[in-house]
């Protein structure tokens, strides 16, 4: 089974990102999260939310202005924090708060094992 890494950066609905992350939670599925450090109040309940799931990494907050090099420097964080995880990971996949899965975990696995 390959590992998927999911990097996600977030900065509002945090009820949306709730409902992705119960979607894709598998066990070869990892998310690594970065909550825009001017959001993360809205975020408390949200991760409180999501304790049920496995495999979920919070990267350390920064203000990330859209469009900005730092959004920039936040992606090229996330790629590293997840290459240097514990757990090889075969694919990674970058995606905001807002991209919602269209295909089961089923259907998006077996794609990347063909």
């Amino acid at each position: 089974m390959l590992n998927h890494a999911f990097l996600i950066m977030v900065h509002k609905s945090p009820e949306l990102l709730c409902r992705i992350i119960h979607l894709l939670a598998k066990e070869n599925h990892y998310f690594f999260i970065h909550i825009d450090k001017r959001s993360k109040k809205n975020f408390t309940k949200f991760i409180e939310t999501i304790n049920d799931v496995k495999n979920i990494i919070f990267i350390p907050s920064e203000c990330i202005y859209h469009g900005s090099v730092t959004q920039i420097y936040c992606e090229l964080f996330l790629f590293k924090f997840a290459l240097n995880y514990t757990v090889k990971m075969d694919y990674f996949h970058l995606i905001s708060g807002q991209d919602y899965p269209l295909r089961s975990n089923e259907c998006f696995d077996s794609f990347f094992e063909r």
